[in-house]
């Protein structure tokens, strides 16, 4: 079985769609120079005994004597390259009597039957055959080289890799149409035939090459059912989902797979041309991507040797297509074996070959390209770069030249072969077998009558099918915009601005919503993008970001009905019946509880509010009814668990799942959900039971985890046990948001087993345990954002016996100076905080950004460590901001100058917030700020009395976008309108003024001046003047 490792997405579900992220599609050949090899490594071959064991681990033998080198031409092309004599001999399950005739009425039975032909266990044999040495490095490479030539269309053009020393043209096949390409290559004695075919073809859009029939092919072998019921990008190529959720015919896509225009019928017409040319010859096939995975079909076929490299699963096809079978008790694995011919060469970083380019946004589908399927027939040899390199997975990683240059070379041996045994494609589907015609289009109809049988009627037909598509001279067609525009469009109205912090990221759901009504076209693009960016709707706003109890009775009203009617949609479309337009749930990306636990608990929703919600067929399977008093309500944690079970039985795409969950539910809705990446949660008990084990065995991009609160005696065992389930390093970011009792052992935990892949790390509210427990995350060295909060702000690590005896603050100075990629530092509440930074800051390795201590004083009996603190700001000249939050009594000058100085050492700070450690401040240390920051684009600070020449100094900031002064501030309204006059409109839109504490005699503004400054602002500016209410003097009120 091939490693499986979990890996961030790069290509988070919500960037922009465009040309630019869709061209580089599956198996495409890379555009690099035309080189010759030094050397010729030849195909090394070596004598196995035929009663080896299946485990064997053959070794190379010597070169042979030049005497025994063979030529090898390259004929069909022909092509002159150096092997040695082909000696090894492989056992191989294959039919007696492989004559294109016999294998033709094998194939016949299946046709009619579904079926592969039942033969008699006399009709194998278990033959010794000539084949490459797949235990060979150099054999391996050389093969890859003639699995990439046939991207070539002739010799020395475009990617052209020598083999050997020159080489005889002939003829190819395929270059002439739109189909199935590539090159044959024969020694010199006729003996010896290697066949290499072409995997897909790269464009934006179809119709280049062979890039539409590629496209066809691609998503009739390795999708679950012809591309239908998965991403709104695929291209669906025949007609055979069948009413009901992920519910497919099985026939009918059987039938579409064998068509005589399809690459398999090609690889059979091609093979057997071969065989008449050299009835005598050994034949081997290679191929990369798709070409491997044909190569792997006709080679099970006929029962030739195959290498295939970074090929899609194939097993899925070799059944539908009823490829004879050799006797078995497991049908299910018939094609998985050490026997069947065929090896597939691949790594763990290539999402094609590791069956996971088909989420929402992977390239495969931003091409229409529907990569399901991922069980391999035969044997694997799985290079793992993401294990042994930290490879990140990537469709880049595909190309076959980047394979044999970056993989293949790279590793100094071939990794053991073996069967993929615990593999299973379309687990989620359901298939049934109906009539025996398919359609080629999208119009289905399905009629149901006591035998449940479904008609599928032909819309469009071919009279003379062939290789390259259809031969008919003339065809009828409709000029309409290909749907890959229409989803574009729609799929650009939903993206709005990623880098923006407000809900709804500017996404157009209006606009979309109006599309889906317009035309039929429209409606499945738009409902798709609907649905796949659900949760940035105003309607999906959760109970953390809109409080229903404060609205008015109408507005809060208006919010239910939002939430009602959201919920009863995602819910129906779950059930039996087609009871919504689009199955809603199966475009989740994110399963978001939290706004559904407001509605179900709020007092209000009861009556006919809680009836509208559960009417219909929502009343027998999540209305659970509950008394409170006199209130008739219902049991909010077993509605969510019923909900949730529904929901993640028929969705296949759900990436974030949030909320209050109960324990024992979440393993096994991981289970199904194999997209996950990130968890949520309310409560942490909900990862007990094995939710850690879940996610390690099913969910390979799995990287997140915020929980909120973690109460318990058994927290911390129970967050160890979840860290020790999950594989090593794959939990990138981790989130403790309140309060919680973990502790050493989840610290020890984290140390251990996620140090390399840590890259995010927040601990708010941390324990005394959890602080005295810091050394353990020394080994976390790859952190870029760091957030360590004391519950308490009690424990002294330099005094404490405990931290003194495990030298904690040494501990956490020398691991916290070696983090080399951290960014983002925070230190909350900490005692130490001061006196750890003063340590910390000087070190030539630390690189911040961003800088953050709350809860210190700066003055009094800590000055002195406050002073070291604000003078080692300067050390780490990369700063671009600094948020500082602490106490600024008792201080005296000395303290508030060095402060000064320290920050005015920061050329490239951009973000500046001092909350209450300035309260001291006067006018000249704002404005020493002002001219020595002249990247400063926000500007926060308290302090006493300033006059305008503040302004004066601010307005120099031609960066500057926000400033809020805390300081008894004595601006006169032509002083600000002067101010905000000399800012240029364009550079500094959208600028905010803040004026917290003015002054009550010389800063108190009237409301007609407030006014002014306001409609200035937003006139020339776009911003906003805010004034809070002035400090008035005892004698004044």
């Amino acid at each position: 079985m091939k490693p499986r490792k979990c890996q961030p997405s790069a290509c988070t579900s919500r960037r922009r769609v465009t040309a630019s992220a869709v061209w580089a599609v599956v198996a495409v050949a890379t555009i690099t120079p035309s080189w010759a090899l030094s050397t010729s490594p030849a195909l090394a071959t070596t004598d196995i005994d035929i009663n080896t064991p299946p485990d064997w681990a053959p070794v190379p033998m010597a070169i042979a004597p030049q005497a025994n080198v063979h030529n090898f031409q390259l004929r069909h092309v022909f092509h002159h390259g150096t092997y040695r004599d082909p000696q090894l001999h492989l056992r191989y399950d294959r039919l007696a009597d492989r004559s294109p005739a016999a294998i033709e009425e094998h194939l016949a039975v299946a046709r009619l039957t579904g079926q592969p032909a039942v033969l008699a266990a006399d009709e194998w044999t278990l033959d010794a055959v000539t084949a490459p040495d797949i235990s060979d490095r150099d054999t391996i490479i050389n093969m890859a080289i003639i699995a990439s030539n046939a991207y070539a269309i002739k010799p020395d053009e475009g990617d052209w890799r020598e083999v050997g020393q020159g080489f005889n043209h002939s003829r190819s096949f395929g270059w002439d149409g739109d189909g199935l390409r590539g090159h044959v290559f024969v020694d010199e004695a006729n003996t010896t035939i290697v066949v290499s075919l072409k995997g897909t073809s790269p464009a934006v859009f179809d119709g280049e090459g062979t890039t539409t029939r590629d496209k066809i092919n691609d998503n009739l072998f390795f999708s679950c059912c012809c591309a239908q019921g998965g991403q709104y990008f695929w291209r669906q190529v025949c007609d055979c989902a069948a009413e009901g959720t992920y519910t497919c015919d099985e026939r009918c896509v059987e039938r579409a797979l064998r068509a005589e225009n399809r690459y398999y019928r090609a690889s059979i017409d091609l093979y057997t041309n071969i065989t008449e040319l050299y009835p005598d010859a050994n034949v081997w096939v290679v191929g990369h991507s798709l070409g491997g995975s044909v190569s792997s079909l006709l080679g099970m076929t006929f029962g030739l040797p195959v290498i295939a490299y970074e090929a899609p699963g194939d097993d899925l096809a070799a059944k539908r297509l009823g490829l004879p079978r050799p006797p078995t008790d497991d049908t299910g694995r018939a094609y998985r074996g050490h026997y069947t011919g065929s090896v597939h060469i691949g790594h763990t970083a290539d999402p094609v070959f590791m069956g996971t380019c088909n989420g929402a946004t992977a390239t495969c589908t931003l091409g229409g390209y529907a990569m399901e399927s991922q069980c391999h027939s035969g044997l694997q040899c799985v290079y793992d770069t993401v294990g042994d390199w930290g490879w990140r997975v990537g469709i880049g990683y595909h190309k076959i030249h980047n394979v044999i240059d970056s993989v293949l070379r790279r590793y100094p041996t071939v990794p053991q072969c073996v069967p993929d045994d615990e593999c299973v494609d379309c687990f989620n589907w359901k298939f049934f077998r109906g009539n025996d015609s398919y359609t080629t289009t999208s119009s289905t109809t399905a009629t149901s009558s006591s035998t449940s049988s479904f008609t599928h009627t032909r819309t469009s037909t071919c009279e003379t099918p062939g290789w390259f598509g259809c031969l008919d001279e003339s065809t009828t067609s409709t000029a309409t915009l290909p749907d890959e525009v229409l989803s574009l469009v729609c799929q650009e109205l939903g993206r709005g601005d990623n880098n923006s912090h407000h809900h709804n990221n500017s996404r157009d759901f209006a606009t979309l919503f109006r599309c889906a009504l317009s035309a039929r076209a429209l409606a499945d693009p738009a409902l798709r993008t609907l649905y796949q960016y659900h949760e940035q709707s105003p309607s999906f706003l959760q109970s953390d970001e809109v409080d229903v109890a404060v609205m008015k009775a109408a507005e809060a009203a208006e919010t239910y009905r939002r939430w009602t009617v959201l919920w009863r949609s995602i819910i129906l479309s779950c059930l039996d019946g087609g009871l919504t337009y689009k199955p809603y749930c199966r475009y989740l990306r994110m399963l978001d509880f939290r706004n559904l636990s407001a509605m179900l608990e709020d007092f209000k929703f009861t009556g006919a509010t809680l009836s509208a919600f559960f009417q219909g067929p929502l009343m027998k399977q999540f209305h659970f009814p509950r008394q409170e008093f006199k209130r008739r309500t219902v049991d909010t944690v077993a509605t969510i668990n019923a909900v949730g079970d529904a929901v993640t039985l028929r969705t296949a795409q759900i990436e974030e799942i949030a909320g209050h969950l109960s324990p024992g539910f979440l393993p096994r809705w991981i289970a199904r959900v194999r997209q996950l990446q990130a968890l949520v949660l309310w409560k942490g008990d909900a990862l007990a039971n094995g939710a850690g084990s879940a996610i390690a065995v099913h969910c390979e991009h799995f990287r997140s985890l915020t929980v909120r609160e973690w109460l318990g005696q058994d927290a911390d065992a129970t967050f160890a046990t979840f860290l020790a389930e999950l594989r090593p390093d794959t939990l990138a970011y981790f989130e403790m948001i309140s309060y919680n009792n973990i502790g050493r052992a989840s610290l020890t935990a984290l140390g251990r087993q996620h140090a390399r892949s840590l890259q995010v790390l927040v601990l708010g509210n941390m324990s005394k345990e959890a602080v005295l427990s810091l050394d353990q995350l020394q080994h976390c060295t790859e952190l870029h954002t760091l957030v360590l909060e004391d519950n308490l702000g009690s424990v002294q690590l330099e005094e404490d016996e405990e931290a003194v005896a495990n030298s904690v603050f040494d501990s956490v100075v020398s691991w916290l100076s070696s983090c080399s990629k951290l960014r983002d530092l925070t230190i909350k509440r900490f005692h130490d905080g001061p006196a750890l930074l003063s340590q910390i800051l000087p070190s030539p390795q630390l690189r911040l950004t961003k800088l953050s201590l709350e809860g210190y004083a700066i003055g009094g009996n800590s000055s002195q460590t406050s002073q070291l603190f604000h003078s080692s700001l300067s050390e780490q000249k990369t700063l671009e901001s600094i948020w500082l939050k602490g106490s600024g009594d008792d201080t005296v000058p000395d303290d508030l100058q060095i402060l000064v100085d320290g920050l005015c050492n920061l050329p490239r700070l951009r973000e500046l917030v001092l909350k209450d450690v300035s309260d001291e401040f006067e006018a000249e240390h704002m404005i020493a700020l002002a001219l020595r920051l002249p990247l400063l684009e926000e500007f926060w600070t308290s302090g006493g009395e300033v006059s305008g020449d503040l302004l004066t100094a601010l307005a120099q900031l031609r960066h500057l976008k926000s400033v809020t002064l805390y300081a008894q501030t004595q601006f006169s309204c032509d002083e600000i309108i002067d101010f905000l006059d000399q800012l240029d409109p364009v550079a500094q839109r959208g600028f905010t003024f803040s004026l917290m504490a003015a002054d009550p005699d010389d800063g108190n503004l009237s409301e007609q001046e407030q006014e002014l400054i306001r409609d200035f602002i937003a006139a020339t500016l776009n911003g906003r003047f805010d004034r809070a209410f002035p400090i008035l003097n005892p004698a004044n009120r």
